[in-house]
């Protein structure tokens, strides 16, 4: 059953918090990258081709508790992510420095993070009446009780319009709130960005939205490499794919819209999709599988910026300042002391998927 646009919580999981141990270490689950990004389309098409008959959709969603650290909202003023994105190889060195004190130190366990397997919602396009899309693949388009309605062909430009009965994409009308789903390896190309995941249109009686259905380890990837520089420590950018994770689940519970969680701008997080996913920040992402900073149970909104400067302006000073976050790594610092600096109280744990 597909959920309808209006509808946020389906499915019967829920996200829980185990082994609340303060700032210890977990291996992280593996996963995969898209290595090769299709190219951007360069012509319309107006053809639909018939859905896969085999098409099924299904989301699952979780839901919890989060903890904002102050009402301000997060806000950096780095460089554009193109700007920011190195080919450099990572630094996978786990030879790190014993700052962290002895009797915490005992307290860390290697254990192996089962990811959860949380969608969430991101708004990466808002148009006033029309947008162009893509897959990589041939791409089923599905209603919001998960029948096929029709199919794109792949690496063909389509355009999307509003319609008097709902959407147009191409010469196939389609009812609102419709997900394009180019499958599990396929992507989605919109406003000059391949993405992973469903995407979801909607025309919210202003907008036409393009919303990206994304699981949350895979929205990381990009994330953490559009808001920190690929080439910095590893150790860094470990804290910053925390910070990101719990900053982002902390919309689930509050979103920004009925129809998505939140944007992909910097009042949000930036996010620009594949492009921005290098190996040093699937690695960073990877290894702190499922950990998030939570306060008295609940998950912190964990806000950060640029530079110290900035974090002031911004939200007052609260949060991590990311140059300050670099400097400590460089210096040795293991990522949960970078976070127990930039966040005191806050502990780290670690999310598992439990029934309700």
């Amino acid at each position: 059953m597909m959920p309808s646009p209006l509808r946020r919580w389906v499915g019967m999981s829920m996200v829980g918090i185990t082994g609340v141990v303060p700032l210890t270490f977990f291996a992280g689950a593996s996963a995969q990258k898209t290595t090769a990004q299709p190219q951007t389309p360069t012509t319309f098409s107006p053809e639909v081709i018939a859905p896969t008959p085999s098409t099924t959709a299904s989301f699952s969603t979780t839901q919890f508790t989060s903890t904002k650290q102050s009402s301000a909202k997060h806000f950096s003023k780095g460089a554009k992510p193109s700007d920011k994105i190195s080919k450099s190889k990572p630094k996978l060195s786990t030879a790190r420095s014993t700052d962290v004190p002895t009797a915490e130190t005992a307290l860390v366990q290697q254990q192996s993070a089962t990811p959860t397997s949380m969608l969430i919602r991101v708004r990466i396009s808002a148009h006033p009446n029309q947008l162009e899309i893509a897959t990589s693949t041939s791409a089923d388009i599905i209603d919001t009780d998960g029948k096929g309605i029709a199919g794109l062909k792949p690496d063909q430009p389509y355009l999307v319009a509003i319609s008097p009965n709902g959407l147009q994409v191409g010469s196939q009308a389609i009812p609102n709130g419709a997900f394009i789903n180019p499958g599990p390896d396929g992507l989605t190309f919109v406003d000059g960005h391949w993405y992973r995941g469903v995407m979801q249109l909607v025309y919210d009686g202003e907008r036409l939205l393009a919303i990206n259905w994304v699981d949350l380890e895979q929205y990381l990837y990009a994330t953490v490499g559009a808001e920190m520089p690929p080439s910095w420590d590893v150790e860094a950018l470990k804290a910053q794919a925390i910070a990101a994770r719990s900053y982002a689940l902390s919309f689930l519970e509050q979103p920004a819209s009925p129809y998505f969680d939140l944007g992909n701008d910097e009042y949000h997080q930036v996010y620009r999709g594949v492009e921005a996913e290098t190996e040093s920040t699937i690695a960073a992402v990877d290894s702190t599988c499922a950990q998030v900073l939570t306060q008295n149970g609940r998950i912190l909104m964990a806000q950060y910026a640029s530079t110290e400067e900035v974090s002031r302006e911004a939200h007052g000073g609260v949060g991590m300042n990311q140059t300050g976050a670099q400097n400590l790594a460089e210096a040795g610092y293991h990522y949960a002391s970078i976070l127990r600096t930039y966040y005191p109280s806050a502990q780290l744990s670690l999310l598992s998927t439990t029934s309700n």
